[in-house]
């Protein structure tokens, strides 16, 4: 399959093989498996899932900037992603007995992959993330 590809899945796994383009998937309790022959590098692209781990598997040229966030689970590469510190928020606190600002840190990670490029977003809740260098 060729173009760009929208999944949105309850109560099941995805699976998705040597597909061109650009994917936007979504499973609430089921395993996202991705693999791409090409990807269109003008797109972004976005893996998320709730209960289960999210598999995808790039070109080994792709050049990516990669958010992540697994609250309840690992994120494994074969790439060389160049991590980069994420950016703490800051805004007026409503609540002046315990301070005058707000600060929180996103708890998700950045990263480039191959000096960066489109961007990719991984999110899993209860599961691992692995993000493939195909051959």
């Amino acid at each position: 399959v060729e173009g760009d590809i929208e999944v949105s899945d309850i109560n099941g796994s995805v699976r998705l093989s040597e597909i061109s383009g650009s994917a936007v998937v979504d499973a609430t309790n089921g395993e996202i498996t991705v693999t791409f022959v090409k990807i269109d590098p003008e797109k972004s692209m976005s893996f998320s899932s709730l209960n289960g781990q999210i598999d995808v598997t790039y070109p080994p040229d792709i050049k990516a900037t990669l958010n992540m966030k697994s609250e309840q689970g690992e994120i494994y590469s074969d790439f060389d992603i160049a991590m980069s510190k994420t950016k703490a928020k800051v805004e007026q606190s409503s609540q002046g007995r315990r301070g005058r600002y707000r600060i929180s840190m996103e708890k998700g990670m950045e990263g480039t992959i191959n000096g960066g490029g489109q961007q990719l977003t991984f999110k899993n809740f209860n599961g691992d993330i692995y993000i493939r260098k195909g051959k």
